[in-house]
């Protein structure tokens, strides 16, 4: 009998997380089964992905570059510059 279980990956707008749940079964007497309430090991883990050193990059160069920049574009123009390339635009 061997380890059963599952592992998922979730990306939500803020937070990046892995989750392993684990099953290990073990044979035990009925006895023992009722009184432990068991017949088998049931755990699992949660890990947050991070990256630390991109949010301090993206965090100094906001810090830094937002008052050199924020009077010289207008919003009109940013939008414009945002906007996705279409099939035809790609050359």
């Amino acid at each position: 009998i061997g380890v059963s279980g599952t592992a998922t990956y979730s990306n939500d707008i803020w937070a990046r997380q892995v989750e392993v749940r684990l099953n290990k079964p073990f044979q035990i007497s009925r006895a023992l089964s009722k009184l432990f309430k068991a017949d088998g090991v049931n755990r699992g883990a949660v890990s947050y992905i991070v990256e630390p050193v991109e949010l301090i990059r993206i965090t100094d160069i906001t810090r830094t570059y937002f008052r050199a920049i924020k009077d010289r574009i207008s919003p009109q123009k940013a939008r414009e510059a945002l906007v996705e390339p279409t099939s035809g635009d790609l050359a």
